[in-house]
């Protein structure tokens, strides 16, 4: 079995996931607390883990950086980017780069990643057993194992950056600048981390557009 392929194609819909989290709302105070604590908050971010479609076996979702408002998820077959994809988003893969985990499962004690990014740099520092353990505990004490995760904190992304995802052509993209409403369907699907006076205090940072617009029409259709 590929082991990738079945930890992704097993993650919640981001409505199912959200809804999982939003009964806890406690728990997102414990864990940006552990980050400041393990001093990881300047690296990781409190990640949403969900997905919006199904991979395959050989295949993976990485991130590329687009222009300065933008980035784009793609899917990844067998260490081959769809360049074309990519052109069409306006997109040319930087030369020397290199395909790094970018989102975390943390579960029993253990890491795992799900999720990619294309990036000349990997200035991150690894997560200690210790750190992961407490982080399971957490989300155990509360019934949602693995639910909240990381992901790799990229401050050059906007507090209210939109993911808008596609899922009948599995692609994901992130607008950094956004007319995102207040109240609207966006989910928020990560939290990042700052410390005030030795605690964790947690900030809402990207969005998530659930429902693609052929997904609305046929919801209004029926």
């Amino acid at each position: 079995m590929d082991s990738l392929k079945h930890t992704y194609n097993n993650l919640k819909d981001v409505d199912e996931a959200s809804r999982l989290i939003e009964a806890c709302p406690g728990v997102l105070s414990n864990l940006a607390n552990l980050l400041v604590k393990h001093k990881l908050h300047d690296f990781y971010e409190i990640r949403l883990n969900h997905k919006h479609f199904d991979i395959t076996r050989g295949e993976k979702v990485v991130t590329f950086a687009g222009n300065r408002n933008m980035a784009v998820s793609v899917v990844c077959k067998d260490g081959e980017c769809p360049r074309e994809l990519l052109a069409s988003e306006g997109i040319v893969p930087v030369s020397g780069g290199k395909v790094i985990p970018s989102d975390f499962i943390i579960k029993n004690g253990r890491v795992v990643a799900y999720e990619f990014a294309y990036t000349l740099t990997n200035d991150i520092p690894s997560l200690r057993p210790e750190f992961l353990q407490e982080w399971s505990d957490v989300l155990r004490n509360e019934g949602r194992d693995s639910f909240l995760g990381l992901c790799i904190r990229e401050d050059d992304v906007p507090f209210d950056a939109l993911e808008v995802s596609d899922s009948e052509n599995r692609i994901n993209r992130l607008f950094f600048k956004s007319d995102r409403a207040e109240g609207g369907s966006a989910l928020t699907t990560s939290w990042r981390v700052d410390e005030q006076n030795g605690l964790g205090v947690h900030w809402k940072c990207r969005y998530c557009e659930y429902m693609n617009e052929h997904e609305r029409k046929c919801k209004a259709n029926n």
